[in-house]
């Protein structure tokens, strides 16, 4: 898979879940590449924005990939997903209820 020029190298991880992982900490994205759910399918990058760096050591030690993403990064950090043409930023209206934010006051931020 093809990414951008400003994505930083991912690292190779031991899971059943995930692929790669990447850390910018100028801007404080985590990349996450997830290996494909389905045999023949391309594997999905997911930039997470605003992800402290002590999160991303604690995620690179962690003994399950898998469920330290679903325990600590997901729903928790505004995510884009790469496209092949750009990333597209995912606004499910249950993430959003989750962070317990409506959708006016959602939308006021961006």
């Amino acid at each position: 898979m093809k990414l951008p020029a400003t994505v930083p190298t991912l690292v190779s991880v031991e899971s059943s879940n995930v692929e790669a992982v990447g850390y910018d900490s100028k801007k404080r994205y985590l990349y996450i590449q997830f290996l494909p759910s389905e045999k023949g399918q391309r594997s999905t990058v997911y930039r997470y924005s605003n992800v402290q760096e002590q999160i991303y050591n604690r995620f690179l030690r962690a003994p399950s990939k898998g469920m330290f993403v679903w325990a600590n990064i997901r729903d928790k950090y505004p995510y884009a997903k790469w496209t092949g043409f750009g990333w597209r930023k995912e606004t499910a209206l249950k993430r959003m209820s989750t962070q317990k934010k409506s959708r006016k006051q959602y939308w006021r931020k961006r």
